[in-house]
């Protein structure tokens, strides 16, 4: 099985909420992701913050992006699914 590359892009104004923070402690990975990196984009203009996040992607190689934004609660199982 082809483990992939999973980069977590966050766009936040840099106060990110605590439920926010606590949702990202339990995300389950997929059990084929090898890598979960992150990039997180501080400012108050999110198509420009999402921009830098893709470049660091493509930079990155990643096999995928996964957006979020500082003030969004994920399930734990977001990622898998």
């Amino acid at each position: 099985m082809n483990e992939r590359r999973v980069l977590l892009g966050v766009a936040s104004a840099g106060n990110p909420t605590a439920p926010f923070l606590e949702a990202l402690a339990k995300l389950r990975l997929p059990m084929n992701v090898a890598v979960l990196e992150r990039s997180v984009a501080v400012g108050n203009y999110i198509p420009a913050q999402r921009e830098l996040i893709m470049d660091d992607a493509l930079a990155g190689g990643f096999d995928y992006l996964f957006f979020v934004d500082d003030d969004i609660v994920l399930p734990e199982h977001a990622l898998e699914h």
